[in-house]
Formats: structure tokens, sequence, C-alpha cells
């Protein structure tokens, strides 16, 4: 008996990371960077959840739209939901019908965004190379297939570029 009285019993330990949910508008880049970066972060997937068509609309308004429901749906609970979208100007430097719109109605109702600017290949070119200058959705594709880091619309090697984070 004498043993015992120091032990405690170990109370249950609960996660107390944030749950988020992302919406992507992209069903290839966006999804697998995301998701090599979830893993290397070793943060477990019902922390970060990914969302991505089909199961979810990819134009601007349906997306927020789909974002709010989630976020009501109650047995679903996350701390944070978040949208990424493209702006994909090209060279007529006008964004898409709706989009502004839909970044109106994600504020109001709370929703985080994340927006690629011209798109969301930028993202991957910054791992290996500077643009700070204005730049096409098409020419920044065209970028990162020279750099070797997209083939058609899949990254190259996404473990390798997630590496230097």
């Amino acid at each position: 008996m004498g043993g015992e009285r120091g032990r405690r019993r170990a109370l249950p330990t609960r996660d107390e990371r944030q749950r988020v949910l992302v919406l992507c508008e992209g069903k290839c880049t966006e999804p697998q960077y995301l998701g090599a970066l979830r893993s290397k972060l070793r943060i477990p997937e019902q922390n970060l959840r990914l969302l991505c068509p089909p199961e979810i609309p990819n134009t601007p308004r349906e997306m927020v739209e789909a974002a709010k429901r989630r976020k009501r749906n109650k047995q679903e609970s996350f701390d944070q939901v978040w949208c990424v979208f493209d702006v994909e100007v090209k060279l007529t430097q006008r964004c898409r019908d709706g989009f502004r719109e839909a970044l109106n109605s994600a504020a109001d109702a709370k929703i985080n965004k994340a927006i690629s600017n011209p798109c969301f290949e930028i993202w991957l070119c910054w791992h290996k190379a500077d643009q700070t200058a204005w730049i096409s959705s098409d020419a920044i594709q065209r970028r990162c297939k020279e750099l070797g880091l997209t083939v058609g619309k899949q990254i190259q090697d996404v473990d390798a570029l997630v590496q230097d984070w």
C-alpha cells in the first residue's frame, strides 16, 4: 500500500490541435501540395481535412456555399474553415466571374481565404525561383514545367518540394 501512495492515475489526454477544413478549387496541385505539407508536418488527417473536386464544386461561389454548409454542420466541428482560390488572371487582367462576390460572402461568413495570384503554381515556383513581377497564369504554369516542378497538372516530386520547409 505504501508504494501506491505516490502514484497517480494518468488522466486521459485530449488532442489540443485545432481541426481545420480546407476546400481547394483545384483537384491536382493544391491537394497534392497541401497533403505533402500535412504529412511532412505530421498533422493527422482528422486535424487537417482537405476537400477538392469532385467532392466539392470548384466555382468560387459554390465553393463558399459548400464551406458555409460544412461550417454549420454540428457533427463535423472545425475550428477553422479555409477556401483556397486561384485568381486565374489571364492576359486580360480580369478576374473570374463571381470571384469578388465569393470573397465577400466568405468574409461575411468568417471563412478564411488563401488566394493565389495568378494561380496556385506560383507557390511551387517560389520554392525554386524568385517571381516578384506580375505574370499570367499561363506563363507561371510554363515556368513550373521549365523548372521541372510539374508534369501536366501534377507536381513532379511533391515530397522533394516540401523538404526545404
